[in-house]
């Protein structure tokens, strides 16, 4: 039985090191499923946003307010769905192209109020906004308004 010792500690420690390489290969099997996978939903949601942002493009340059507006709005809910990462810079794109064309356009202040309550809301954690932020928005809706 002494002889068999080393034998039977030598197998062991194959089968432990077996595992342990299954093991591996079977995470680094799994991280590329998950990045491949994270891949094709990155891919999806940018063709699902794409038609929005060409909406709000044309919405910019053609003058109806009613377009500029609703294409703006389902900009800001596409990039919350689809592109999260973005939601900050969308909705503060849309909330100063609302502010610029306020003066001109006095019935956009409602819009506006709406928008910004999104832009400064995605500036806050669980996107809570404060008293502060209200009163900001009140304070771009002025100066805009002139």
């Amino acid at each position: 039985m002494e002889n068999g010792e080393p034998l039977i500690g030598c197998f062991v420690f194959i089968m432990i090191g077996l595992l342990a390489f299954a093991i591996w290969r079977n995470a680094k099997d799994q991280n590329s499923r998950l990045a491949a996978e994270a891949e094709q939903a990155r891919v999806a949601g940018a063709e699902k946003f794409r038609p929005y942002t060409e909406a709000w493009a044309s919405a910019r340059v053609s003058g109806n307010l009613n377009a500029l507006v609703q294409c703006g709005d389902y900009l800001v809910k596409a990039a919350r769905l689809w592109q999260p990462h973005l939601l900050e810079a969308v909705s503060w794109d849309v909330y100063q192209e609302i502010l610029l064309r306020l003066k001109e356009n006095p019935e956009l202040k409602p819009a506006a109020l709406e928008m910004g309550r999104v832009a400064y809301s995605t500036r806050r954690p669980r996107e809570i906004l404060t008293v502060y932020d209200e009163q900001a928005i009140q304070n771009d809706i002025l100066a805009h308004s002139g």
